[in-house]
């Protein structure tokens, strides 16, 4: 068969071909032998969805309607009052609906407020005016202003220290430590999880000390190791000794230098964690060939932990 570039090649339809469009992905042989590709979005997706126009999320929480412009940045129009685009903007005139206030204008933070003859601290013609700065004396908020009304309130400090932040006590955190979940804020600001059980939930039961199932008929009083191995007590140890100490979970010696930590697994193998320290100092890497650039990952077969060398 003629193939669309007229040659006895695959070249068919439905094949991948390149149209030279670099606009377009997933280029192939149409029906009528025209290579096409898909336009790719705003997201870099062949036929996507995220185009010029279309809605978007500039992750800013002063805008609306955000959409993707012709050039793919993706960007919204400022909110006044709360209407995206509108005209209610820092600087420009409002109402405070304070009788004892003139020339109401929108502050930087969006609160309308006015001129007092007497300011909010009684001084005429004061600088303690609605908007501005002040004490309200709680150290547990921050960037505290007069409002129309002449109350002296602030923002309410979360608990990494910003005033109307969202680190607040019961929300999420992360308190960097591989061995608790579900990270939140406490009362006090301490980000703090639960510990992560020998079964990999968040707070879970199945903690070291505790009761599992290690799946031998052979073992009783099966409980979960330090180590997080479910180990049963055998009749006969893994030595062959009846009542012996060799039970599963308990130290052993795998005869393997490269290795430390070894215990007796629930089938009675005696396994170890690979000391990569140790490792390194016991391999030499091979010689390599003069037009040789790269290196070549070198792994240990019996490893239980990901310790590759690069040689």
């Amino acid at each position: 068969m003629i193939d669309c570039e007229g040659t006895w090649r695959p070249a068919l339809p439905g094949t991948a071909c390149n149209d030279n469009d670099p606009l377009t992905g997933n280029d192939t042989w149409g029906a009528n032998c025209v290579c096409a590709g898909l336009v790719i979005d705003c997201e870099g997706t062949p036929g996507g969805t995220a185009l010029p126009g279309t809605a978007c999320n500039d992750n800013d929480p002063l805008t609306g309607n955000d959409t993707w412009g012709a050039n793919c940045v993706c960007a919204g129009l400022g909110r006044s009052e709360g209407t995206p685009g509108g005209t209610a903007l820092p600087g420009t005139a409002c109402n405070d609906l304070n009788p004892n206030t003139s020339n109401d204008v929108w502050s930087a933070n969006c609160v309308c407020a006015g001129v007092l003859a007497n300011d909010c601290e009684g001084t005429p013609g004061g600088p303690a005016q609605p908007g501005t700065a002040c004490n309200d004396n709680n150290p547990l908020t921050g960037n505290d202003t007069w409002d129309a009304n002449c109350v002296c309130a602030g923002l309410l400090i979360d608990c990494e220290g910003t005033p109307g932040g969202t680190a607040l006590p019961g929300t999420a955190c992360n308190d960097n430590d591989p061995l608790t979940g579900n990270d939140t804020w406490g009362a006090n600001c301490v980000c703090a999880g639960l510990v992560i059980d020998c079964e990999g939930t968040p707070g879970g039961t199945a903690l070291p000390g505790t009761a599992c199932n290690d799946l031998n008929p052979n073992t009783s009083n099966d409980v979960w190791s330090a180590n997080c191995v479910c180990a049963g007590v055998l009749a006969n140890d893994c030595e062959g000794t009846p009542g012996g100490p060799a039970q599963p979970g308990t130290a052993c010696n795998d005869n393997n230098p490269l290795t430390d930590n070894d215990t007796w697994d629930a089938n009675c193998v005696c396994v170890g964690l690979i000391d990569c320290k140790a490792l390194l100092a016991a391999l030499r890497c091979p010689a390599r060939p003069a037009t040789t650039t790269t290196r070549s990952p070198v792994t240990i077969p019996g490893m239980r932990t990901a310790c590759a060398l690069a040689c």
